[in-house]
């Protein structure tokens, strides 16, 4: 195991350092202090297509979305509210917790094009990029997938803005396509008279802007608010490494939009990019029998979904509670939305327990101590973190260190 070499010059400096050991596991996680965070975001600016170990690139096969071995990926992601609007949710308090308290695997950024603050209107389209980079280098840093979407609303329409769009993704694709964990959204919800046909013409132009730089999943939303998912099946588009969207809402959406769904979901591959246990709206009363109806039916077709929304906003869709602190909330702060996705994934992803893992050493005036501060499980394989201390109390910098972690039981460690 390896540290990069880093030079302490004050006298008791402490510098917070964190581990990540897969025991029996093949995914390489490195949870980074804050420092070595900032350091690491001006590293991979200058070189953005390194590829991070232990997260598979996503492509579809057989009308399913599949990992890089060909077995079927189910995305179990949660979407943020619109960027201009919620912008505090992109740190890494929250992204850890989704993936940590949640057992989530993917983060859905939400920027609405037409809205208020929208990138296409009013809202200042370098800070919306900003925002999106640091979502995608969170995502990257902790293995989540991560969409970028382009959150068609009440412009109904995709090619309202189609130079927009295709500026935007040739950004986008330019820079982060051949990062193997983001995936792009190129229309959320075509709705009003907006046709299938008007959808593929948008995808016709939008899709060969990103292959020039990509191969990467590519999200389409289908019309009706992304429910008419049908008239995508009767005609498809026709490039590689493509998903169409399915959008619901438990309470409003039932046996039809389920029916619906089943009729073509072995024909086409179908990402559900956006869903709730409320109603249309976003709001109303929360219908947690329908919710579970839905996800035993994607589990059967081992169909992705991300829930809508991670925001404090006071609406029935928001995982967190009006007044909730983005920066800094726990599982306490949950609505009834939160506290669903929070049992069902928990249900699905139970975390082996780890005997508690404490090392302390020391040399002259330093001393350098680990312990484990958490545990989870990533594709069945437990893994443990921990969390390191350099303290010098000399007055001489220190260079370099080793250091050995002693497991209180066997295990094998395969990736860190």
């Amino acid at each position: 195991m390896k540290f990069m070499e880093r030079n302490f010059f004050k006298k008791c400096s402490m510098i917070a350092l964190a581990l990540l050991c897969v025991l029996c596991g093949c995914q390489n996680t490195t949870k980074r202090s804050d420092s070595q965070t900032k350091q690491s975001a001006v590293e991979k600016k200058s070189d953005p297509v390194q590829k991070e170990k232990g997260i598979s690139c996503l492509s579809t096969t057989n009308n399913r979305v599949v990992d890089e071995s060909g077995n079927p990926y189910v995305i179990k992601g949660i979407s943020t509210h619109g960027l201009a609007w919620f912008p505090e949710i992109v740190n890494e308090k929250s992204f850890s917790n989704f993936k940590n308290d949640f057992g989530l695997n993917t983060v859905r950024l939400a920027m609405y094009t037409a809205e208020s603050g929208g990138y296409c209107t009013d809202g200042y389209p370098q800070k919306l990029e900003s925002l999106i980079d640091r979502g995608i280098k969170l995502c990257q840093s902790l293995n989540l997938y991560c969409v970028v979407d382009w959150h068609i609303l009440s412009d109904q329409n995709p090619l309202e803005h189609l130079d927009s769009a295709k500026g935007f993704f040739e950004k986008m694709a330019r820079q982060y396509g051949k990062l193997p964990n983001v995936i792009f959204e190129i229309c959320n919800e075509p709705n009003g008279s907006t046709t299938w046909q008007e959808v593929s013409e948008y995808a016709n132009e939008i899709i060969p802007v990103i292959r020039k730089y990509s191969d990467t999943l590519i999200l389409v939303g289908t019309p009706n608010w992304s429910q008419d998912i049908e008239q995508a099946a009767q005609s498809p588009l026709s490039f590689k490494n493509v998903a169409y969207t399915l959008h619901f809402y438990a309470a409003t959406h039932k046996d039809d939009l389920r029916a619906k769904y089943e009729q073509v979901v072995n024909e086409i591959p179908i990402v559900v990019s956006e869903f709730g246990i409320c109603d249309a709206s976003g709001n109303g009363a929360i219908d947690e029998e329908s919710g579970n109806t839905w996800i035993r039916l994607l589990n059967k077709y081992d169909t992705g979904r991300i829930l809508w929304n991670a925001s404090n906003k006071d609406e029935s869709s928001s995982i967190l509670k009006p007044g909730t602190n983005l920066d800094d909330w726990t599982t306490a702060d949950l609505t009834p939305s939160g506290q669903w996705l929070l049992a069902q994934n928990k249900a699905a992803t139970p975390v082996k327990k780890i005997s508690p893992i404490q090392s302390t050493s020391t040399q002259g005036k330093a001393t350098l101590s680990f312990q484990s501060s958490n545990t989870w499980t990533e594709k069945n394989k437990p893994v443990v973190q921990l969390e390191g201390t350099l303290d010098n109390a000399s007055p001489d910098a220190i260079t370099s260190w080793t250091f050995t972690v002693q497991f209180p039981e066997a295990v094998q460690v395969s990736d860190h």
